[in-house]
């Protein structure tokens, strides 16, 4: 049954996902926690964009890549 779940990922890319404007002092003193524990940090706004791929797919396909996630919540919706 062990063979049925994927092997872990080896690539330590943490999805780091929130809203900007509200949350840009958390948001950088997140990631410079996350570089400080030797993790790489994939956002939203260091992607290049793509035409023909909407927001929502391409999003939920960096949280697919990734090994982890953290999502920084506020009051403001996004």
């Amino acid at each position: 049954a062990r063979d049925r779940y994927p092997a872990p990922a080896s690539y330590k890319g943490v999805m780091v996902s929130s809203t900007f404007k509200d949350l840009e002092e958390h948001r950088a003193e997140q990631i410079k926690v996350l570089h400080k524990q030797k993790l790489f940090t994939i956002e939203t706004e260091d992607r290049s964009p793509n035409p023909d791929e909407d927001v929502i797919p391409s999003s939920l396909n960096m949280v697919r890549d990734a090994s982890g996630y953290s999502g920084l919540t506020s009051h403001r919706y996004g």
